[in-house]
């Protein structure tokens, strides 16, 4: 097994029974691309391993494709065809090692593809800004409507939607911080109607933007009594030594 620019030197005997198959480079571009969000810049290299459990399915299915490619069954039924490269294509990827065997066998690596992480990145970063699903589109390096489709399949969301819980979010952690009245926190995160930024916020939290900020405020009151302290001790007054007995008080 050689991959792109490696070089293979190989004799074989007049009667061999030999079956070669060639998989385009492009071919397994798209096969990584759609599995890791991004076409990866340099091919990636192979390490066969022949005594791999899978090796052994994966060259069968091979025989039964160049079978099936010699009698003319494939050209009949170019659907069929396509389906069974697949197969091959992924098959390969999935049994022998490779460069970038880690990538696609990392835990969340297949739930968060790339361009998916690069659009929640920059919903993230530019929550305060006026942007648009084109903008996040852009930013992720894919079309509106391949966008829309993977936030669908991965998140169950629209992107504009997981931009509306990441602004909602905001809101509430400037409210937790008392950063404005409930009115003025909502029109920074763009929430224009506050009937339904309280409806949101009460779906997500549990109770109203309202009792955050009084919680909040509670919260801040009764840790500054908590705090206050009296002393009562031993004191020395400068420029007079004696003992005496003062009050302090302060907040700890």
């Amino acid at each position: 097994m050689i991959g792109p620019g490696q070089r293979l030197d190989m004799r074989w005997s007049a009667d061999s029974d030999t079956l070669i198959l060639r998989i385009a480079r492009a071919a397994v571009d798209e096969a990584l691309g759609k599995r890791l969000g991004d076409i990866p810049a340099a091919p990636i290299h192979f390490d066969a391993d022949l005594h791999h459990a899978a090796t052994g399915s994966w060259l069968a299915a091979a025989r039964i494709f160049g079978e099936s490619a010699g009698a003319g069954l494939l050209a009949q039924s170019p659907l069929a065809a396509g389906h069974f490269e697949q197969l091959l294509v992924q098959g390969l990827l999935d049994s022998q090692p490779h460069t970038l065997t880690d990538h696609l066998t990392e835990p969340g690596t297949m739930d968060l593809p790339a361009v998916l992480r690069r659009a929640m990145a920059f919903c993230e970063e530019r929550a305060g800004d006026p942007i648009s699903i084109a903008d996040i589109a852009i930013a992720a390096h894919t079309g509106v409507r391949s966008l829309q489709r993977l936030f669908k399949t991965r998140l169950e969301m629209s992107p504009l939607e997981y931009l509306q819980r990441v602004r909602l979010d905001r809101a509430h952690q400037d409210l937790v911080a008392l950063r404005g009245t409930v009115a003025e926190v909502a029109m920074r995160w763009g929430f224009t109607h506050l009937g339904r930024f309280s409806a949101l916020y009460r779906k997500s939290y549990g109770h109203t933007p309202s009792e955050s900020v009084r919680r909040s405020a509670h919260g801040q009151q009764a840790g500054a009594t908590r705090g206050q302290f009296v002393y009562r001790g031993p004191v020395c007054t400068m420029g007079d030594h004696e003992s005496g007995v003062a009050q302090h008080s302060g907040v700890l």
